[in-house]
Order: C-alpha cells, then structure tokens, then sequence
C-alpha cells in the first residue's frame, strides 16, 4: 500500500488546519482591542484631567458625579485590558502546542 497518515498524524493535520486561520485571526483581532484599549484610556486620562481642572474651577455635584463616571470607566477600561491581556496568554499557549503537534510526514505509516 502506498503511505498513508496514521490516525493520529491525520487528525494532529487536520486540527492544525483548521485552528491555525482561526487562531492567527483571532491574535490579530486582540492585538487590535489591546491598541485601542490603550487609546481609550489615554482619553479616559486625558478628560479626566479636564474634568479635575473644571472640578478645581467651579466645584459643582454634575462635575463631580462625571468625574467619579470617568474614573470608573478608567477602572473598567483597565479590568478589560487585563482580560483582553490574559485571552492573548491563551493563545500563545495554543500556539505553543500546536507547535508541538508531530509534523504529518514523520508520522507516515510504511
């Protein structure tokens, strides 16, 4: 017979077939939430101070209760970027292991 995968060697090819599009997309796609995570949070910074200056001038209950919205989005903004952090963590792990997958012609059967 000719040389065929073994079964093991077909579905480790088959699983990198199909994961490895899917993974580099969603790595792509992360990497583009964490660049906007950081942008955001430079505009949270940023009109946070604004809003700091404007408390300072004209200390008012609306500019405070904005203020405090602010910052709390700050703090939500940053929870996200840790999950965002950890979902790319992953998939370095599944790209690690799919590295160690055994390549399909030295599983050949003969």
């Amino acid at each position: 017979m000719g040389e065929q995968l073994s079964g093991t060697a077909a579905l480790a090819k088959g699983l990198e077939t199909i994961l490895t599009p899917v993974v580099e997309q969603c790595d792509r796609h992360v990497e583009k939430v964490l660049a906007s995570q950081e942008q955001l949070a430079t505009q949270i910074d940023r009109l946070t101070q604004i809003m700091h200056n404007i408390q300072e001038a004209t200390p008012s209950s609306t500019v405070t209760k904005q203020a405090h919205k602010l910052f709390s989005i700050r703090e939500r903004v940053a929870a996200l970027a840790v999950l965002v952090q950890t979902v790319q963590m992953r998939l370095a792990n599944l790209q690690a292991l799919k590295a160690q997958l055994p390549s399909a012609p030295s599983l050949l059967e003969q």
